[in-house]
């Protein structure tokens, strides 16, 4: 089960407790995103910044189903109360307060759109004459533009245009066009370059596989003392190296592991073998679900 409640803590021991569907694949991003000093939670990329991101524990704290995700994140932070979680209420930005520095920005005269010089140099930016020309041109050609489209659209819908164009009007549809085209590509035919005989022939010829002096240096380079398999000085260098020691000693060695890879796969294949390896896994499933069941129990004080 991926889904769960995750923590991060800083040295300082504050805290930020989060919920999702994924913990890993969500603890990775919290890591990039701080990493990238992009993090939209200010106090925990403060902390970030302050003590370093390998400095900060990312944990999974309960694994619970999604549907219990809101539940278990509310009940962690009512009991661990986590200085860096912006909103009291899990999920929501519901009892987050911002500062008065960020009210004054986003809202009464400090704000752009409501400062009076702004709204009078934009009023007086409508009015220049030139700026009312190129409105009235975008109009213009908006209205004309939407005209020619209907103007199209309905010529098409007219029935001797839609006989024209998919009737046996059509010019590719007429039989003497049709006839016209077929004698002109029959009479051409011979004439192709590529249907010519001589021209077959010298393309066939002047293949590089067939060039008789291409074939003869592939041969020698195959078959005689210039293949380097075959050169004695190659050879018997190749001889002197596998006879090294340290070349033996890696032989030997890669040939034990492979009889001992042979050996664990042929023991894991027996049958009491995997009963065994099952057993053993499902008792620490049992464990794990022991362990959860009694933090579970902690938290609700039973």
């Amino acid at each position: 089960m991926k889904s769960g409640i995750y923590t991060i803590t800083s040295p300082s021991g504050g805290q930020y407790v989060g919920s999702a569907v994924d913990v890993g694949a969500r603890l990775s991003r919290h890591k990039g995103n701080l990493k990238n000093e992009k993090y939209p939670n200010h106090p925990l990329q403060h902390a970030a910044n302050k003590y370093g991101i390998e400095n900060l524990v990312f944990s999974r704290l309960i694994i619970c189903r999604i549907e219990d995700l809101l539940m278990f994140e509310q009940k962690a932070i009512d009991i661990l109360k986590p200085q860096y979680n912006i909103s009291p209420k899990a999920g929501s930005q519901l009892g987050y307060r911002h500062t008065a520095e960020a009210r004054i920005r986003m809202g009464g005269g400090n704000h752009p759109m409501k400062r009076l010089e702004v709204r009078t140099k934009a009023r007086a930016t409508k009015l220049i004459p030139e700026n009312r020309e190129k409105a009235s041109k975008t109009a213009k050609l908006a209205r004309n533009r939407s005209e020619v489209v209907a103007k199209i659209n309905a010529a098409w819908l007219k029935p001797e245009v839609r006989a024209k164009i998919s009737g046996d009007n059509s010019s590719m549809k007429r039989l003497e066009v049709r006839a016209k085209i077929s004698a002109t590509m029959k009479a051409k035919g011979d004439d192709l370059p590529v249907k010519r005989q001589e021209v077959r022939v010298k393309l066939k010829n002047n293949h590089a596989t067939k060039r008789p002096e291409i074939l003869a240096k592939r041969i020698e380079k195959m078959s005689g003392l210039n293949n380097p398999m075959k050169r004695p000085e190659v050879r018997a260098k190749m001889i002197e190296t596998s006879n090294r020691p340290e070349v033996r000693a890696r032989k030997s060695e890669s040939l034990k592991r492979s009889e001992i890879r042979i050996n664990i796969n042929a023991a894991l294949a027996k049958p009491e073998v995997r009963a065994k390896m099952r057993a053993s896994r499902l008792a620490y499933l049992a464990t794990k679900r022991l362990e959860e069941f009694r933090f579970h129990a902690s938290m609700y004080g039973l």
